[in-house]
C-alpha cells in the first residue's frame, strides 16, 4: 500500500519541482550570454541573436520600441530594479 502524500510533502516536492525548472532556465540564460559575449568579441555582426533566441523561449523579450527604464520594471517588477546610484554603476 502506497504511503498517503501529507499536504507539506506535496508542497515540498512541488517546490523542488519549480526549483530545478529555474534553475535549468538560468543555466539556459546563462549560457546564451556567455556564447553573445564570446560572439561579440570574436566579431560577429549579430552577436546578440543566441540571447534573443533564448530570451523569446522565456518571453522575456521586450517590444522592439522598449527602452530599458520600460522593460526592467515589466520583466522584474519595479521593486526589484533598483535604480543605478543604488548599485553603484553609472548610467553610462
Amino acid at each position: 500500500m502506497p504511503a498517503i502524500e501529507t499536504e507539506t510533502e506535496r508542497q515540498l516536492r512541488i517546490a523542488r519541482l519549480e526549483l530545478a525548472l529555474v534553475r535549468q532556465s538560468y543555466g539556459e540564460l546563462l549560457s546564451a550570454a556567455h556564447a553573445c559575449v564570446t560572439a561579440a568579441e570574436t566579431g560577429d555582426p549579430d552577436a546578440l541573436w543566441l540571447l534573443r533566441d533564448e530570451l523569446s523561449t522565456h518571453y522575456f523579450l521586450p517590444a522592439p520600441s522598449a527602452t530599458a527604464q520600460q522593460t526592467a520594471p515589466q520583466a522584474f517588477g519595479p521593486e526589484r530594479v533598483p535604480a543605478f546610484h543604488q548599485t553603484g554603476r553609472s548610467a553610462a
